[in-house]
């Protein structure tokens, strides 16, 4: 109806504890998964160019990209 595709049980684990942007103090969201790490853009970009790259212990990563 509205032309977008929904998945259902994609089988992906959501973030639970999202970092706050250290310039803004907004939620920042996912931008990136990597081997060992996430990295997370501010939820005001463009405005808030922020980045944090978050590094995570390999089993972490392998249930995240599950």
């Amino acid at each position: 109806m509205c032309g977008r595709q929904f998945v259902l049980d994609s089988g992906r684990m959501e973030i639970g504890n999202r970092p706050l942007c250290d310039k803004c103090a907004r939620p920042m969201y996912l931008y990136r998964r990597g081997k060992g790490f996430l990295r997370f853009r501010c939820s005001g970009y463009p405005k808030c160019r922020v980045f944090k790259k978050v590094m995570v212990e390999e089993e972490e990563n392998d249930l995240l990209y599950s």
